[in-house]
């Protein structure tokens, strides 16, 4: 099972620039998992724009509808999908960090 490292930090801190030096001066292979993507894969399958108000009312829409837990469920599936040594997860926060 890979390694896996959760980065944190407030938006714009250079959580995304980090994953990717990280990921480049590492010399096993290493998977990115932005907790973004899974709203921006949504609204890309239904052809709507991925600004940050769209993502927002996606993400209170899904957990209105199915939960607290079904970002952590998405990442989590995507990280046992991953075939990396090492899986950055990047774009964690709390329920309260804007």
């Amino acid at each position: 099972m890979a390694k896996i490292i959760g980065i944190i930090g407030p938006r714009g801190s250079g959580k995304t620039t980090f994953a990717i030096e990280a990921a480049s001066l590492l010399s096993c292979s290493v998977g990115i998992i932005r907790v973004s993507d899974v709203l921006k894969d949504t609204l890309r399958a239904w052809r709507i724009s991925t600004t940050t108000g769209n993502m927002q009312r996606l993400a209170d829409a899904m957990r209105d509808s199915f939960g607290k837990t079904i970002f952590a469920d998405a990442i989590r599936k995507r990280m046992q999908e991953n075939t990396g040594d090492i899986v950055l997860v990047e774009g964690i926060r709390g329920p309260n960090v804007a």
